[in-house]
């Protein structure tokens, strides 16, 4: 048992008391005679005056804990001082963070400041305060004297801008507001601090373009900012066309270019030879055109072809275009981008027999007359030229103005002037938007125009016994034409639809198959031109890319290039791929089957090669 504690023996030391954190009084010295019985810790006061303690008013950040109930203001206040003696920045320490890398303050911008500041750093390459309201801005700009911008309605034009001189309207309105009487005091200085309405932006009436129209003052800075963007491009331009010695306006520039074209327009072009002398005749004087006598119009099967046979190589680019010879396919007419169309043996030694040279810029798209005793080359350099293929020459030149030819085709049906196999006219579709029809009896003039379509034209095809044709074009749309009338009978435009860069016709002529630039191939019947949904051909890659489509002679399969070098072969009657070669090393863009061994494909891409597939 414990022995129970005098309360005589527990002694206090004479002297002022300190009051602890817990209210107690304690002095400074305090001694406990016991005799025989433990030490005892006093009774604590658990109900200490707290007016009489005194609260600390921030918190040190190093703390590990706190004894006492502090306030939330304070728990929440910022940090005071340094965190550590080394001097870092509170945002680098640990403490006062909202956010993970650091603290993070809101801003709130409004839109004409950001496109002002936007503006600024665009002209001028710094940012910071502009005024607002200024009389004239001085621009130095490189390859152009002062350029000065000052409102018409400023008596001196001649004071610069932030100079002492310039006396802004806000200085004005402040001097008016203190004529003004101290009565007006507070409604001036609230209406300073507002942007100033238009002067027919009131409530109520027609022209009020609600409370967040710019002002007059916002307006016209903007303005005057876009002027000073413009004038320095176009200083800049001029400078960099006057060094490099092309031209200094935009007069100069088009005449140039028509000077060019006219230039181009008389270059009566070369071309080279390059099978033996003796070749351009056989021994009964017939030309190198007429088809070997072996070669018969039999109507049979198609096949797909299993192999790489030959590869004929010459162009230094991309082959554009490949386009086989009338009705036997014996010769083999390619188009490069090296500006060069050649034409290739596709029986015996399989050489290049004649190159066409005349086109200064890559050739675009080829396309041979019914008899293929000529055809047309149009190319980048905004030239359509008519050649006569045996001998190389040029028939004629077409252009129109600076746009660029993207299609051509010869109207089918022959005419009565056999100079030019009785193919006279022909379409070409061209960058500008339009369509325009030629006839070759008179080059200097055009026979029809066709204007609606909203974007360059990217093919001309025939159908319904050559009485229309149908056009694609950028503009996301199909249009059908009655031909030698520029009115568009029928409009194909949907939301869904998109660019359609090749087109070609089914052997029976009743279907049309379109090469759209989201990876698939759709189908239009020519018979009132509706959308087949039931068929469909998909699998490929041509997003991008303009390959050509074919069939082949029997009408059981479709044949198209890839973005991937890759030619698929698809099955009509189903529409799944049947088979799938890898041809070129870059994009496959061209591919046509033989009209008469129907189990040979050509095909063309941008690695410069044409192959041969049996």
């Amino acid at each position: 048992e414990e022995a129970p504690i005098d309360e005589g023996s527990l002694h206090m030391a004479s002297g002022e008391g300190n009051e602890d954190f817990f209210g107690v009084e304690s002095s400074s010295s305090t001694s406990i005679s016991t005799a025989s019985t433990p030490s005892l810790v006093p009774r604590p006061n658990l109900a200490p005056d707290i007016s009489r303690m005194i609260i600390p008013s921030t918190i040190d950040p190093h703390a590990l804990k706190i004894s006492y109930n502090a306030p939330v203001d304070t728990l929440y206040a910022l940090v005071e001082g340094p965190t550590k003696e080394t001097g870092r920045p509170i945002g680098s320490s640990r403490y006062n963070r909202n956010h993970h890398t650091g603290q993070v303050e809101d801003l709130a911008i409004n839109q004409y400041t950001f496109h002002e500041q936007y503006h600024q750093f665009n002209s001028f390459g710094t940012l910071g305060d502009m005024p607002r309201r200024k009389k004239t801005v001085n621009i130095s700009l490189p390859g152009m004297s002062d350029y000065a911008l000052a409102d018409e309605d400023d008596e001196d034009e001649s004071k610069p801008v932030g100079g002492e001189g310039d006396d802004s309207d806000d200085d004005d309105d402040g001097n008016a507001e203190e004529e003004a009487g101290g009565s007006s005091s507070s409604t001036s200085s609230r209406s300073a601090s507002k942007r100033r309405r238009r002067e027919h932006n009131t409530p109520g009436t027609d022209t009020f373009q609600g409370p967040w129209a710019a002002s007059e003052a916002e307006e016209k800075l903007v303005a005057e900012i876009d002027l000073v963007q413009k004038a320095n491009k176009k200083a800049f331009e001029s400078v960099e066309k006057v060094k490099k010695g092309h031209y200094t306006t935009q007069e100069e520039r088009e005449a140039k270019e028509e000077e060019e074209l006219r230039q181009r327009m008389q270059d009566k072009g070369r071309t080279i030879w390059h099978a033996q002398k003796d070749r351009a005749r056989d021994y009964q004087g017939r030309s190198w055109l007429v088809p070997p006598s072996e070669l018969k119009v039999v109507d049979h099967g198609a096949f797909i072809p299993k192999m790489w046979i030959h590869t004929w190589s010459g162009h230094t680019k991309g082959v554009n275009a490949v386009r086989l010879f009338p009705t036997y396919g014996h010769l083999l007419l390619s188009a490069g981008l090296d500006g060069a169309v050649k034409i290739w043996d596709v029986y015996n030694k399989r050489k290049v027999l004649r190159t066409y040279l005349a086109h200064t810029k890559g050739v675009r798209d080829i396309t041979f007359t019914g008899t293929g005793r000529h055809f047309l080359s149009g190319g980048f350099d905004k030239v359509v030229r008519l050649w006569d293929t045996e001998t190389g020459q040029i028939v004629q030149s077409f252009a129109n103005g600076r746009a660029i030819p993207y299609v051509l085709k010869f109207y089918p049906q022959q005419g009565a002037n056999a100079g030019t196999d009785g193919y006279n006219e022909f379409l070409s579709g061209w960058s500008d938007k339009r369509i325009v029809q030629y006839d070759i009896r008179t080059p200097d003039a055009f026979v029809q125009e066709y204007t609606e379509h909203l974007g360059a034209v990217n093919t001309i095809t025939f159908v319904d016994d050559n009485r229309r044709f149908v056009s694609s074009s950028d503009d996301k749309s199909l249009r059908v034409w009655e031909y030698g009338i520029p009115v568009t009978i029928k409009l194909l435009s949907e939301p869904h639809m998109h660019s359609m860069p090749s087109v070609a016709v089914h052997p029976n002529n009743k279907y049309v198959i379109c090469q759209s630039l989201d990876n698939q191939i759709l189908v239009y019947k020519t018979a009132g031109f509706s959308l087949n949904k039931k068929k469909r051909f998909a699998g490929h890659t041509s997003a991008g890319y303009a390959c050509q489509l074919g069939f082949s002679p029997d009408g059981r399969y479709v044949i198209s290039g890839d973005g991937e070098g890759r030619l698929w072969v698809w099955d009509w009657k189903t529409s799944r791929p049947f088979k799938t070669i890898k041809a070129h090393d870059r994009a496959c863009v061209g591919a046509v089957w033989h009209p008469i061994e129907t189990s040979k494909i050509v095909t063309c891409g941008w690695d410069s090669a044409i192959k041969l597939w049996d």
